[in-house]
């Protein structure tokens, strides 16, 4: 290989470097829970960062073309440049072996199944359901799946579910987003969509409204759901920008949810207890607090279950021994490039949860991209609503598991007789 060619393959990996880092960064920014002018202020840097760079070594060639090209001449500039590139290029080995490792290791086998349909809020409703001018010529373009709601049914082995439990269903939303881009009608009808999947449970994990005059659709809204047992939710980051979190609060319990911030709720299932609790860090808190829960006076372990806006609690969760943990916050990353993913995900862990099932032992994690969202675009990476339902049996033994034997059991319907909760502290 001649010494122009491998100078420009070191080149274009530097290029894929400086892409992880500063796209990277941009995903980091909106996990740290910073204020909504802070915000915006870091992601100018940040851009200005990402364009700025390569623009500099672009305008450096362009003055002045090398011949024969070295990887010298693509320098911004002395032993900085050097340092930079070679940043740049550690870099993006990591990003690759962190991809290559994701993509080797798949699915965790937690996951038994996936079935899923797409349903069309056009078809349904007639007309696109959009707000305003801007919205209704996005939903037009092609590839844009804003209105296409793709409907999950994941069945999930849950390694210490008890055998009475076994069956037990949860319809997880996440990131409602009512700004007004997306018309009232369109959310009845996802709930609606819900409340078809028949669940025992309802999980709602955050970013329900940004605008305050969205407030009036909530109780409405949420109103329509239908459950078995319980509905439960969670705030995210954009809930306090409606400007008055206590309405909001106050509007989800009139619709019959329960609000699970900083606290813990307790119901009794067929003679087991199932404990709900919430956590809204980094942006609102604090998180329920599992030290006042107590032990059941029949000494048999419950069904712990975290709902959570974003997935960057998942170590929060297991250091309080969840059997499952619900969140969303990062959409999915709203476009997915074929083969590679998302690029972006508002997670301190970049796009490692940006969707989907994972296994960090003792805690199953779920992660919906959503619903809708402020930025009225998704590529590859459609608005999600999940059933998931849950059985028993024995953790990390799924290849010698007869999955055809997994099967509804026959005993009497769900019941939650009796319920006790723990509130936020004052």
């Amino acid at each position: 290989m001649s010494p122009g060619i491998l100078a420009a393959a070191v080149c274009l990996w530097a290029v894929f470097g400086h892409l992880a880092i500063w796209v990277g960064t941009f995903s980091r920014l909106h996990a740290l829970g910073l204020r909504a002018a802070a915000l915006r202020s870091l992601e100018l840097l940040v851009f200005l960062a990402l364009l700025g760079v390569p623009a500099i070594v672009l305008l450096r060639l362009a003055l002045a073309p090398p011949f024969p090209f070295r990887l010298v001449d693509a320098m911004p500039g002395g032993v900085a440049g050097l340092g930079y590139v070679g940043l740049c290029a550690a870099c993006g080995a990591v990003t690759a072996t962190r991809w290559c490792w994701r993509r080797w290791k798949g699915s965790p086998c937690e996951l038994l199944r996936c079935e899923r349909r797409v349903a069309r809020a056009v078809e349904s409703l007639a007309r696109l359901p959009c707000g305003d001018a801007a919205t209704r010529l996005l939903a037009r373009c092609p590839g844009n799946q804003i209105l296409e709601l793709e409907i999950n049914v994941k069945t999930l082995l849950m390694p210490r579910l008890p055998a009475c439990l076994d069956g037990l269903t949860i319809v997880h939303l996440s990131d409602l987003h009512f700004t007004g881009s997306l018309t009232r009608d369109f959310f009845a009808w996802v709930i609606d969509q819900a409340n078809a999947l028949d669940g025992d449970l309802l999980a709602l994990t955050g970013d329900i409204v940004d605008a305050r005059p969205c407030l009036d659709w909530v109780a409405p809204v949420l109103g329509r759901a239908r459950w078995g047992l319980g509905a439960w939710c969670v705030f995210g980051n954009h809930d306090p920008r409606a400007g008055d979190l206590a309405g909001l609060a106050a509007a989800v319990e009139r619709a019959g949810w329960q609000y699970l911030g900083g606290r813990w709720r307790e119901l009794r299932v067929r003679g087991r207890s199932i404990v709900v609790a919430g956590n809204e860090l980094p942006w609102l808190g604090p998180p329920a607090d599992m030290a006042t829960w107590s032990e059941p006076a029949d000494g048999r372990r419950p069904l712990r279950i975290l709902l959570s806006h974003t997935p960057d609690q998942i170590q929060w969760a297991r250091a309080r021994d969840f059997d499952l943990m619900l969140a969303g916050h990062t959409h999915g990353g709203q476009i997915q490039l074929p083969v590679f993913g998302p690029l972006i995900a508002q997670s301190l862990y970049g796009v490692r949860y940006a969707c989907g099932v994972f296994f960090e032992s003792p805690t199953l994690l779920h992660v919906s991209r959503g619903i809708s969202g402020v930025q009225n675009l998704r590529i590859n990476c459609r608005p999600e609503l999940t059933k998931l339902v849950l059985r028993c049996g024995a953790p990390r033994a799924v290849e010698d598991l007869d999955r055809a034997a997994i099967q509804p059991r026959p005993d009497a319907p769900l019941a939650a007789p009796a319920s006790r909760s723990a509130a936020a502290p004052s």
